[in-house]
């Protein structure tokens, strides 16, 4: 139990972190808009994925 919380809140600070990456990568180049908001869907999926899995 205790390595599943582990598991999903490193997952959601990695998530965090990408975000804030592809965000920053965003702000300068409206070009990385679209792989944005793809990576940060992927990330969200697989966050839903685990909890109701």
């Amino acid at each position: 139990m205790s390595l599943e919380v582990n598991y999903s809140s490193s997952l959601i600070i990695h998530c965090i972190n990408m975000a804030a990456i592809l965000n920053d990568l965003m702000v300068r180049s409206n070009r990385c808009r679209a792989g944005y908001i793809k990576s940060l869907s992927v990330c969200i999926s697989k966050l839903i994925f685990f909890f109701t899995d």
